[in-house]
């Protein structure tokens, strides 16, 4: 009899088991319900907002991946942006056709403007000058973009610099 009394069910006075009622049962869900109906929005923000900063940053790796192996493989290699087939992809320049290397996918919710459907990374570390605007429907906007003879390539404006609504 002495273990009953540390068993995990609740008692009351006199040592009685009790248990929760229907309407503390039914109290806790409407409080969970009330909480989540509350905080989704908000996840459903970030989720949109972790999207966008994800595919900043994969672009911005791209662009540098490409500037790299142009150097280390010593061949022109190329960045082209196909928005039909909502691609990026690297080519290597080819004496009679370009083979392609790698490509990402531009999320839906995503838009590119661009200067120039190619940018070409050269063997020596140099690149064209170019200007890549990311935008979404959101209103977020980021500029990726280099002057090309610096060997740098800069974010403008960065996605972590969107308040959460």
């Amino acid at each position: 009899m002495e273990k009953d009394k540390y068993s995990i069910i609740k008692r009351g006075f006199c040592g009685l088991k009790q248990a929760f009622t229907l309407l503390e049962l039914l109290l806790i869900i409407l409080i969970i319900s009330v909480v989540l109906s509350t905080s989704l929005p908000l996840i459903r923000i970030n989720v949109k907002n972790m999207e966008f900063k994800i595919f900043i940053n994969k672009t911005y790796l791209f662009l540098d991946y490409a500037k790299v192996q142009a150097v280390l493989k010593n061949i022109i290699f190329s960045v082209r942006f196909n928005m039909k087939d909502n691609k990026i992809y690297l080519l290597a320049k080819g004496k009679n056709e370009d083979q392609k290397t790698l490509e990402i996918n531009v999320p839906k919710n995503i838009y590119i403007r661009f200067d120039n459907e190619d940018l070409l990374f050269y063997p020596d570390g140099t690149f064209q000058e170019f200007k890549i605007d990311i935008f979404d429907k959101n209103k977020r906007n980021t500029i990726i973009s280099s002057s090309g003879f610096d060997g740098k390539i800069n974010v403008i404006k960065k996605a972590e610099d969107f308040a959460i609504l």
